[in-house]
């Protein structure tokens, strides 16, 4: 206990009979230990003014201070007041120092204490304001870093908002799966030191880019032609900037190249039907890059060429088929008449397997153009123009012509058509007609006009006449009861 206590002692001796006695009135004065009571010191910025007071208790007097041992960080000092003041010039993570303090007494006391001192350099933010891009759909993590100040940090969103999908931790971790596309997203993280008493903080300001996910579109690729010009380009959907494009694996076709833009082009030189399967690779100029790939064929044909330049003639009534060839191309091939085409023979089909096939049911030549499409992407068509000449079943001829004579005087010999089968045998029975084919002089055949081919396939014409003069007259004799029979001319002859 402590505070001023009076009291009176007393003295005796030992005469006899009465011992003497003496009395003294006394003080004593109990004061407290003194004791240092400042339990930590602040921490300070560099070339930032610091200023702290000491204090102490159970001091009797005036107070005195001084560094007992150890030093106080470069630019501070302590007043024998008490104060520890300055401004500090270098970083230091924490040094020692024990600082006594003495009072005036009586008694003096002393006291002593070891503290630690910190000073920070200032808080900074040390992060790009650009952060990493992002992809949606790809777990995301970036950590933010801060220089100067005491770790740890605790980081919070101040300004703002991060892409969908993310999130801050207190520990500066931007993380999360964006779900969306961002170009730029502009927002501020506040970080914030342990400096004591006060903690010091910053702010920065960031972007972020959220791309969409980087993917081939080609899925195919058109086939090409052995010495025709070749190029295409592939095509890439999501990333971020300009695109790079490289062969991965694999090797295109002879004669063929992939450019950084993705244009495979040149000219093909080898044939290959199977394809050439190769795989490639695009890259963006994202921060992190992109890369994505697919894997691709082309094929490489030889142009597509009709072989066919003829085809054998027909017969009416008998059954026909001839197969049309082709080289080059890619099978399977297809056949049809072109576009503009003219028809084929009564009775006659082009299958799409290229057969001409069936039965003639008219004669004649026939001129018609067939085309070819094959199976390449894109298809090669090519065309060719043929004709098929159909032969008659039966053939009619004037056995004897029809002779110069005067209008309306009877033509002699009488005129005699004849009918034959395909194999030259006479047919018997038929009717054949006579009529004018070529009439200059517009006149009219009187006589026999019809007339039945007997035993040996012969129908006589007789007492026939033209009623009007007229040079370069011609007759038609035909049998229109007979199918598959053609009809015939006679020479010019001349009524005058």
């Amino acid at each position: 206990q402590s505070g001023a206590f009076n009291f009176v002692v007393t003295l005796s001796d030992s005469s006899s009979p009465t011992p003497s006695t003496a009395f003294r009135a006394l003080s004593i004065n109990i004061v407290s230990a003194v004791a240092i009571t400042t339990a930590a010191l602040n921490d300070g910025l560099v070339n930032v003014p610091y200023s702290q007071t000491l204090t102490a208790g159970g001091s009797n007097g005036t107070l005195t201070w001084s560094v007992k041992s150890g030093a106080l960080p470069a630019g501070l000092a302590l007043s024998s007041a008490g104060v520890i003041s300055g401004t500090p010039s270098a970083a230091t993570s924490g040094t020692s120092v024990v600082i006594q303090v003495q009072d005036s007494g009586p008694p003096q006391q002393t006291s002593s204490n070891s503290f630690t001192i910190r000073i920070a350099s200032p808080l900074t933010v040390t992060t790009g304001v650009t952060l990493p891009d992002a992809i949606v759909g790809v777990p995301y993590s970036a950590t933010l870093q801060a220089g100067g100040g005491f770790s740890p940090f605790t980081w919070s969103l101040t300004a703002g908002s991060l892409p969908g999908g993310l999130q801050l931790s207190s520990g500066g971790v931007i993380s999360g799966t964006p779900t969306a596309a961002v170009a730029s997203a502009n927002f501020t993280v506040t970080a914030k030191d342990s400096s004591s008493p006060t903690p010091l903080s910053t702010s920065q300001t960031f972007s972020l880019h959220v791309a969409s996910q980087l993917a081939v579109v080609t899925t195919t690729l058109a086939d090409g032609r052995v010495g025709s010009p070749y190029q295409q380009t592939l095509a890439a959907s999501g990333g971020t900037g300009t695109l790079s494009w490289s062969l991965a694996s694999g090797s295109l076709p002879a004669g063929l190249t992939l450019s950084a833009a993705g244009v495979i082009s040149g000219t093909p030189t080898t044939v290959n039907l199977t394809g050439s399967v190769f795989t490639v690779q695009v890259r963006d100029s994202g921060s992190p890059a992109q890369t994505a790939g697919a894997t691709l064929k082309i094929r490489i044909a030889a142009p597509l060429v009709i072989t066919t330049t003829s085809l054998a003639g027909g017969q009416f009534g008998v059954a026909y088929s001839q197969t049309l060839a082709s080289s080059g191309g890619i099978a399977p091939v297809a056949w049809s008449l072109a576009a503009g085409s003219g028809p084929l023979p009564g009775g006659l089909t082009l299958s799409s397997a290229g057969v001409i096939s069936g039965t003639p049911s008219a004669f004649g030549t026939f001129a018609f153009t067939v085309q070819a499409i094959d199976s390449s992407l894109p298809q090669q068509v090519a065309t060719r123009a043929l004709s098929i000449t159909i032969a008659p079943a039966y053939t009619l001829s004037f056995s004897v012509q029809p002779s110069n004579t005067s209008p309306n005087a009877q033509i002699t010999p009488a005129i005699k058509v004849a009918l034959v089968d395909a194999k030259g045998r006479a047919v018997t029975g038929v009717t054949v007609k006579l009529a004018i084919a070529v009439n200059p002089g517009n006149s009219v055949l009187s006589g026999t006009t019809s007339a039945v081919t007997g035993n040996n396939g012969i129908a006589i014409f007789a007492s026939n006449s033209l009623n009007n003069v007229g040079i370069g007259y011609v007759l038609q004799a035909s049998a229109p009861s007979l199918p598959g029979a053609a009809p015939v001319l006679s020479v010019p002859f001349n009524i005058q």
